[in-house]
Parts: structure tokens; sequence; C-alpha cells
């Protein structure tokens, strides 16, 4: 199965629009190598630079055309792992659409205990979060306080996270993640409106 980097670079192909330069990055070397050798095999002009994202989304940020048309994909394990930090690097380019892996699992599975702890995840995804929320209201409801307050810090560096949000399930049925788009120009959010809900799944506050 392809990874998401490879998976991408083959729909650029498929559209006949290949991206001229790849950026990839990972904390993990054996799987930054595999996923850098798979996409030469294909021809792909990849990079590779290994860190934590909120490194490695400045280390290539330095090394974007200013004015170019920037695609990200970002992909972490967890949300702790998706610092505001990059999308503050990220969203310094003007022409760059996000798109972002939200942990629904990680979300449901570890609300307690991100709410009880001194040190939360949720201070490196959403920082400002606990003066934002009524933690004595029912789970849904503090989830959704939550993804809220982050979709507030994300436009306050003037770019939009869409409430449009694809669900991704597993074999056997289990919520996952949802793919949103984060992006500046309201065309990219028409698009994505399209592409995320073509059978109609809802909006978070349905699932």
């Amino acid at each position: 199965m392809d990874g998401s980097c490879v998976a991408a670079w083959r729909k650029s192909v498929a559209g006949k629009a290949p991206f001229s330069q790849m950026y990839i990055a990972d904390m993990d070397e054996e799987r930054l190598n595999a996923a850098t050798k798979r996409l030469r095999a294909l021809g792909a002009p990849v990079a590779a630079i290994r860190g934590e994202a909120v490194d490695t989304s400045l280390a290539i940020l330095k090394r974007l055309e200013p004015k170019g048309l920037h695609f990200a994909f970002i992909d972490p394990y967890s949300l702790g792992a998706l610092d505001i930090n990059i999308f503050r690097t990220l969203s310094r380019r003007t022409r760059m659409d996000m798109l972002v892996h939200l942990s629904k699992m990680d979300l449901q599975r570890n609300l307690d205990e991100n709410i009880g702890s001194a040190l939360s995840a949720f201070d490196r995804f959403a920082p400002g979060w606990k003066d934002v929320i009524d933690a004595d209201q029912a789970q849904r409801g503090i989830r959704g306080e939550i993804i809220d307050h982050w979709r507030d810090l994300v436009s306050g560096l003037g770019t939009k996270a869409s409430t449009e949000m694809k669900l991704l399930k597993n074999s056997g049925g289990q919520h996952l993640y949802w793919l949103l788009l984060v992006a500046k120009h309201e065309l990219a959010h028409k698009f994505w409106k399209t592409a995320a809900n073509p059978e109609g799944q809802g909006d978070f506050f349905k699932l």
C-alpha cells in the first residue's frame, strides 16, 4: 500500500501536473529513507529532511519559492504532534494550501487524560484551550469546542481551516481521523467542499 507521499506523487502524475519538487520529513530515519527510495524509483524530485515537524517545516519553508504554488500534507501521529507552530510557519507563504490529518481517535480516546493532565497534548495543538472550553459538559461538546478553538487559532494566522471534514475509517468501520483543508483562497475551499463530502457525510458535529 502506498504511503501518503507516494500516493500524492502518483496522483499528481495521473493528473498530468506532477509536483516540480517534493519535500518529505519524518522523525523516523528508517521510514524517511524508505519513502525517499520509493519516490525516487517513481522519478519524483524528492528531498528528505529528518526531524520534528516544527523544525522541518521551517527548514522546508526556506527552500520554497516565495511566489510559487505550494501544497503541504501534514500527517501527524497524534494531536500532540500537530503543533500550532507548524501552521504559523507554513502560513507565511501566500500560496500555501495544507491538507491536515486530524486524529479523531486520539481526540476521543485521550480526552479525559488531556483535560486532567498538567502537560496536555492540547497545549501544543490548541494553546489557550483551557480558557475557552467548558470542561463540565459532555465529551462531545468539549471536543467540539477544542476543534473550534484550534480553527480560530489557524484563522488568526491569515488562513482558514475548513469546516468540511472527510472522515476516514478502518476496514471494521472504526472512526480513525478526519482530513480537512487549511487554505487562504476561497476557490481551494470550494474544491475541497466537493472532494470531502461526495456522499454527504456531514460535518464534525454530526459524527
